[in-house]
């Protein structure tokens, strides 16, 4: 098939699996920017002027998806309890002589170990590894029904995949509308990640992963 695009204009086409595209300008000038998308995966591309830059960029996201796709194939707890997903200290008041909660327009039904997970390893507040285990094990007191096993690996599984979403937001908050207040909580959320991460041998994989990418962050 043989397409002509006018100048200053554009095309989408299909191109299947072993079919080749070349572009051609036929008055020698400058050939047209390209944007290839993958059909089942729209964040998946590649661009004629960055294509060897995305190329390493596009397997490692392929191998982190899917690393973090195991990771959630091996929490043991059901989501069946009320998550807030926004649990940390600046999201609680003190009211009454009791503890409000705010924020929660992003709550859901979800794994019962998320919200602590964010109330201890909350990357906007700066605490020592002994209180967040003394917070844990309180938790774990009062709720006789857990097995503590379970649920600490469930906890640190959701720990790390949740910093490492906050560092994506950061970076995006960065780059995109210019809110770069948030950059420097980032090394603590790298340095809860690498105190969670030593934790379990299902982080292997993850831990390997991370290192060859970000080397200066995963020790």
């Amino acid at each position: 098939m043989r397409q002509t695009i006018q100048p200053r204009s554009g095309t989408a086409f299909t191109i299947k699996k072993g079919e080749l595209l070349k572009v051609i300008d036929p008055e020698g000038e400058q050939v047209a920017d390209l944007y290839a998308f993958n059909e089942h995966d729209k964040e998946e591309f590649i661009s004629s002027g960055r294509s060897l830059d995305y190329n390493e960029s596009i397997q490692f996201k392929k191998k982190f998806r899917l690393e973090i796709k195991k990771l959630l194939s091996k929490l043991n707890y059901k989501n069946v309890t009320f998550v807030h997903r926004d649990f940390h200290v600046s999201n609680l008041m003190y009211y009454n002589k009791k503890i409000a909660v705010i924020d929660s327009q992003d709550a859901l039904i979800g794994n019962r170990a998320y919200d602590l997970a964010s109330l201890i390893d909350d990357v906007r507040l700066k605490t020592s590894n002994e209180l967040k285990e003394k917070v844990f094990k309180f938790y774990v007191k009062t709720n006789k029904k857990i097995n503590l096993e379970k649920f600490k690996k469930d906890f640190e599984i959701l720990s790390v995949l949740r910093n490492l979403k906050i560092i994506g937001i950061f970076m995006r908050l960065a780059a995109r509308d210019n809110k770069k207040k948030y950059l420097k909580l980032i090394p603590y959320a790298w340095e809860m990640i690498n105190h969670r991460i030593k934790e379990q041998s299902e982080f292997n994989n993850l831990m390997l992963l991370l290192k060859n990418n970000f080397p200066k962050f995963i020790r």
